[in-house]
């Protein structure tokens, strides 16, 4: 799943910032998750005066952070230096996580054994996010094993077989 998420991790903005500036500086980092390619958390801004903005950080590096402006609902603005930054729930968060399983097919040549997952199924480096059947039957987790982008089983499956492996 490449949504990251982490307990009480608060930091404050080391200088102001621009509305349309991408890159952001925090006093401290470290309580913020450490982000792999293609992985992210949602950030909130606030100002003194309460105002706020939730923005998409796509790398951190120590106290540096690459973001995605005006999210889920948010309009970008300039904040002031010492502004608060956290990672909150929010509504873009909570629906990245509860997405809708998706489905890849296959069939099955009686020979093949590796099949290539669609890029929507994100980082697949947890066996526990997937499930697979083949021709309808559930395969047990010991059966395949996920590398990259591809599931791998053990034996081929049959000729024919429709084959499904699950991402939530």
């Amino acid at each position: 799943m490449p949504i990251k998420l982490k307990n009480n991790a608060s930091s404050f903005i080391v200088a102001n910032i621009t509305s349309s500036q991408t890159s952001i500086t925090l006093v401290s980092g470290g309580s913020f998750p450490t982000l792999s390619s293609g992985e992210y958390f949602y950030g909130t801004l606030e100002d003194t005066s309460g105002n706020v903005e939730i923005v998409k950080v796509t790398a951190r590096t120590g106290n540096n952070l690459t973001v995605v402006r005006g999210q889920d609902g948010s309009t970008p603005r300039g904040f002031p230096a010492s502004s608060r930054f956290e990672l909150r729930v929010n509504v873009a968060s909570v629906e990245d996580i509860a997405r809708k399983p998706l489905v890849n097919s296959f069939t099955g040549d009686g020979a093949t054994t590796s099949f290539t997952l669609s890029a929507d199924s994100g980082n697949l480096a947890v066996a526990n996010m997937t499930d697979a059947y083949i021709s309808g039957v559930y395969q047990n987790k010991s059966s395949y094993s996920l590398s990259g982008s591809q599931v791998v089983f053990s034996e081929a499956p049959p000729l024919n077989a429709v084959i499904e492996v699950v991402v939530r």
